[in-house]
């Protein structure tokens, strides 16, 4: 039955590997919302929380994504940066988050 099947397809990443190319293939899979789990805005909490020293890489990614996304003239998916507020993270920080990735023309 059709009505048992979901609307909207969802998916959470972390963006490590999500360069142009598979940024394309991501983007056109027909997947609606997303949401990236950065977790950090600053290198040495995201190596802490994450274990690995990329953070510049994955706001790379991110960024492209956002790009890719609007020089393809699409509307989906949604995407969404999730920072999760706990011990590593101040509260200091999860403001220097929100300033970075409000950008309205990311969207």
């Amino acid at each position: 039955d059709a009505s048992d099947v979901a609307e909207t397809l969802h998916i959470n990443t972390n963006a490590v590997t999500l360069d142009e190319k598979n940024a394309r293939s991501f983007l056109l899979s027909g997947i609606g919302d997303v949401t990236v789990s950065i977790d950090a805005a600053r290198a040495t909490t995201f190596k802490t929380i994450k274990g690995a020293d990329l953070l510049k890489k994955v706001q790379e990614n991110v960024y492209g994504l956002f790009k890719l996304k609007k020089d393809l003239g699409l509307d989906r998916p949604f995407i969404r940066v999730k920072i999760m507020e706990f011990g590593e993270v101040a509260h200091a920080e999860i403001e220097e988050f929100i300033d970075r990735w409000q950008c309205a023309d990311l969207r």
